[in-house]
């Protein structure tokens, strides 16, 4: 049986602090494999506006 990785993301959350976006969350790799690089994508209407590499 092939393994994979499984990412989970638990207690995400997100404030707007004046004009800044705070942010926080867990992200857990629940597979048997290491996950490959990977990115969250933030966007506010529509647009990207920023990537974290993980």
């Amino acid at each position: 049986m092939k393994s994979y990785p499984d990412l989970s993301f638990e207690n995400v959350s997100a404030v707007m602090n004046g004009r800044y976006l705070d942010t926080n969350m867990s992200i857990r790799n629940n597979g048997l494999k290491d996950s490959e690089k990977t990115k969250i994508e933030i966007y506010a209407d529509g647009k990207l506006v920023k990537e974290i590499e993980l």
